[in-house]
């Protein structure tokens, strides 16, 4: 009775609490004068909570070994099974969470009963001697139990609109429970048992021992039809599937499962009707010009540069200048997957064929590490292309744990889901792919190591050609905005007082800075500008302007001033024989988790950077770790990869660092970020001579 009550009221309060909510919904439309929109309110019935009456047809299906009811004797050998079926029969109430995802519960009446039946061969006596007969063992259940269900629903969209599947739990306590039982002769025709008898063991009444809670997992699927033109009342065909977790009898083996068909139907609160149209609006008479006013309301800022002396200046300007920029960005030869899938992520780009046909590695320019690397099947797509001799190995990996554990098959999914985009997208002949698989990668991460079964769960790719797979070099342009101090002053005045104020600066619309207070302004407003927070890529000049609203509400904004921009590009500075700074920015995947060692495929490429270096570069090498560990032993392993680039550039003058991990270069939540992060960077910075 407790958890009729129970049930009873948690489906009253979802009802009061979600109509409240719809009702606020519709007094704040219906307070905003003419502005409802009906049709609009018809599309959000789908987001309102259903309400609704069902009834079932169940069969039950009776799992059991036990030979007789506690208390009530039975010849038979052992009841294994049985079935039976009845009626169930309730309400609902079910409310959306978003577009697909629901929780709700119902509340019902519901019918486990069924029939026992065994056939055992007996001693029979027939004209006074013992002969073999075959008795029937049977015990018929009539069970009914009031069930509360708590569930969460998926809408199926990709199916349709109005299909739902549903998973919950089911507890409910017997209201009524009991039995009848018999033994039969039924071979042969005539004779009895040893009593003289050809029916024994009959008994019925209460079952004895019953459960007084029972408990069962429950899945289901449902389909709405609308009813009427709001959608608002609907009939929806069911089938569920109830398997019980707890025995009808306590102590004895006996499951239960449970199929259920039938009808629902469901109601949601429908819109209320539109609006009766608006009244015509009374034309009003023109406004009086207001009386002159002897009130102050003056609004003026202005901008300043500081010089290197000290001195302010007016005539404010921002200077943007453009270095040559040599980018390495190496290639991480793996594609990593999610858990026990072989489907590639999203997050690696894809193409189509068409998309392959126009694909060039020019169009990775400007992006970084990473974003390059998210482009690796097409890079590797396109270098088969041009290099035709070319072949690569696919070796697909698993985690070798829970559901990977040695499975094969998966690892060679994987790799056959490259292959297969080769293929399809890039023409690849097939002969040219080769595929291998296993559980764990040949050098793989820890298990005892954070995130280990990310990093394992992977594709790594060799090629015979290294042109394959090697770093992508690219030559461009970076800009650098100069180190710039200005100040700005303010000054407002209004009869009745400033409230608040605005500074903001824009460039082309866009927002760039802005300062705001209440009461006085501030004497002075300081902007330093560097690189560091400046990041805008537009030419155009930069605006700025106060804004100040008095105590009474009044707003006054002051002229718009401009701060101009200049722009020093390579090409002017060649040719004005100007003195410039070439940069050059090397990255190296170098290390494995932990390690410190510079594997021997890395040393033709730091070959490569030391050819790089003039003798008036300042070079500067500095070592990253990913998050995992320690941090201080994370700082002294990245030391240590700085120092082993360095000593192979054998440079006397090289700024070496050790970071670790206080910087991380990319998000370590994924495991190509993590591995991106164990390198070494190395930035070359040379001046050109103007002359």
């Amino acid at each position: 009775m407790k958890l009729i009550i129970t049930g009873t009221t948690i489906l009253l309060i979802f009802f009061n609490f979600n109509c409240l909510l719809a009702q606020e919904t519709y007094d704040e439309t219906d307070s905003t004068e003419y502005s409802y929109d009906y049709e609009a309110e018809l599309v959000k019935i789908e987001k309102k909570p259903k309400f609704g009456l069902f009834i079932n047809y169940g069969l039950n299906y009776y799992n059991t070994d036990f030979r007789e009811l506690p208390t009530y004797p039975n010849c038979c050998s052992n009841f294994e099974s049985g079935n039976g079926s009845g009626l169930e029969f309730g309400a609902s109430a079910q409310f959306m969470i978003n577009n697909l995802f629901s929780y709700g519960a119902r509340l019902s009446l519901s019918n486990l009963s069924g029939e026992l039946q065994k056939n055992d061969p007996t001693p029979v006596i027939v004209n006074g001697q013992y002969t073999n007969g075959l008795s029937e063992n049977n015990i018929n259940i009539a069970y009914y139990l009031f069930t509360l269900n708590p569930f969460f629903s998926y809408k199926i969209e990709p199916v349709s609109n109005y299909l739902y599947s549903y998973l919950g739990i089911k507890a409910g306590i017997p209201v009524s429970a009991t039995f009848s039982q018999y033994e039969k002769l039924v071979k042969p025709d005539e004779g009895t048992y040893s009593d003289g008898k050809r029916i024994r063991n009959v008994r019925s009444g209460d079952l004895p021992d019953k459960n007084s809670f029972m408990a069962a997992i429950t899945l289901g699927l449902s389909y709405e039809f609308p009813l009427n033109k709001h959608n608002s009342l609907r009939i929806a065909p069911e089938v569920y599937y109830n398997y019980w977790l707890t025995s009808p009898v306590n102590a004895l083996d006996w499951s239960v499962s449970q199929f259920t068909a039938g009808l629902a139907v469901k109601y949601i609160q429908p819109p209320p009707p539109p609006p009766p149209p608006a009244e015509p609006i009374i034309p009003s008479l023109p406004d009086l010009p207001p009386p002159a006013s002897t009130q102050t309301f003056a609004v003026d800022i202005k901008a300043f540069e500081v010089h290197n002396d000290g001195k302010l200046s007016p005539n404010v300007n921002l200077t943007l200048e453009d270095f040559t920029h040599v980018n390495l960005k190496p290639l991480l030869n793996y594609v990593f997957f999610e858990e026990n899938s072989a489907d590639i992520p999203q997050r690696y780009t894809a193409l189509s064929q068409e998309q392959a046909n126009t694909f060039s590695i020019k169009d990775l320019q400007g992006l970084d590490a990473i974003a390059t690397y998210y482009n690796i099947l097409n890079i590797i797509g396109y270098r088969m292309r041009e290099h035709a001799n070319a072949t690569i190995t696919l070796t697909g990996n698993n985690s070798n744990k829970d559901a990977e554990k040695n499975n094969i098959q998966l690892s060679e999914d994987r790799a056959n889901i490259i292959k297969k985009y080769l293929i399809t997208s890039w023409g690849i002949d097939a002969n040219r792919i080769k595929i291998q698989s296993r559980n764990l990668p040949k050098e793989p991460t820890r298990s005892t190591e954070q995130d280990a079964d990310a990093e394992n769960r992977r594709v790594e790719i060799l090629s015979s050609d290294s042109k394959i797979i090697e770093s992508i070099l690219s030559f461009d342009t970076v800009r650098v905005v100069k180190n710039t101090q200005i100040i700005f002053q303010p000054t407002a005045q209004s009869t009745f007082g400033i409230q608040n104020w605005n500074v903001n600066i824009s460039q082309n619309n866009d927002a760039i800075a802005n300062w705001s207070g209440e009461k006085e302004l501030p004497k002075e407003i300081e902007w330093n500008i560097s690189n560091d927070n400046y990041h805008s890529n537009s030419e155009h000049n930069l605006k700025y302007y106060l804004e100040v609203s008095d105590a009474i509400g009044q707003t006054k904004k002051s002229q718009e001033s401009t701060i101009n921009l200049k722009r020093i590009t390579v090409d002017s500075k060649r040719r004005e024989m100007h003195s410039d700074m070439e940069y050059e920015y090397y990255s190296l995947i170098l290390f494995d988790f932990g390690s410190k060692k510079l594997e021997s495929e890395h040393k033709q490429v730091v070959d490569f950077i030391k050819s790089r270096v003039k003798s008036n570069s300042h070079v500067i090498i500095s070592g990253y770790t990913d998050y995992i560990g320690d941090e201080e032993m994370n700082k002294s392993i990245a030391t240590a990869r700085a120092k082993s680039v360095a000593q192979r550039l054998n440079l006397e003058n090289a700024e070496v660092r050790g970071i670790g991990e206080s910087e991380l270069l990319y998000d370590n939540a994924t495991p190509e970020g993590r591995f991106y992060c164990r390198t070494v960077t190395i930035v070359i910075e040379t001046p050109v001579n103007g002359e």
